[in-house]
């Protein structure tokens, strides 16, 4: 076991066994579905070529958003709440053109190293988001108390690209995982 990347059997408390992939440089021990090399490298290809069409339905999204956040505070009259709800919306548009040209690097890039670009790709996109893994729009649940998203400033609704490319846990998580062994390398 030579490489840094590593594949790791782990054991979870209910009793199931799972295989994931492992930085053995990353103190904190993420895990990662254990992909082979040359399919991140095609995901990564992939996300070249879909990124320019998910990053525009985004901005969409959030540019209608913005509309709808902002009419139904004025309409509450509610100064302020419009006012933040504005901020953030503009925040995201501006940062949008950045996150996306760094993700676009970093998929150009995981073309010729994929594994350590996946990590970078996946902490981007979190980045740009401002979501994690468990928050991602395809794991929510409506509730009666959530309110829908373009009328919630608080409210979540980016999901990843890259969801697949999105750390599973940590090898640390003692309230999950009861034992691991790492069995080669990837």
């Amino acid at each position: 076991m030579n490489t840094s990347w590593l594949l790791a059997e782990v054991e979870y408390h209910k009793g199931f066994v799972e295989y994931v992939a492992v930085d053995n440089r990353d103190a904190a021990k993420l895990m990662y579905l254990p992909d082979k090399v040359q399919d991140i490298a095609a995901k990564c290809f992939l996300i070249l070529m879909g990124l320019p069409l998910y990053s525009a339905v985004i901005a969409a999204a959030h540019a209608v958003r913005c509309v709808t956040l902002v009419s139904a505070n004025l309409l509450k009259r509610d100064l302020p709440e419009a006012w933040f709800s504005l901020a953030q919306e503009v925040c995201f548009l501006v940062k949008t053109p950045l996150y996306v040209l760094a993700v676009e690097c970093a998929a150009l890039c995981g073309l010729v190293f994929p594994l350590p670009m996946r990590p970078v790709i996946a902490t981007l996109e979190r980045e740009w988001s401002g979501v994690e893994r468990k928050d991602d729009v395809r794991k929510l649940v409506k509730t009666d108390q959530q309110r829908p998203w373009w009328t919630d400033r608080s409210a979540k609704m980016h999901g990843f690209l890259a969801f697949c490319f999105q750390p599973i846990g940590s090898l640390s998580d003692g309230s999950r995982i009861d034992r691991y062994r790492f069995v080669s390398d990837l």
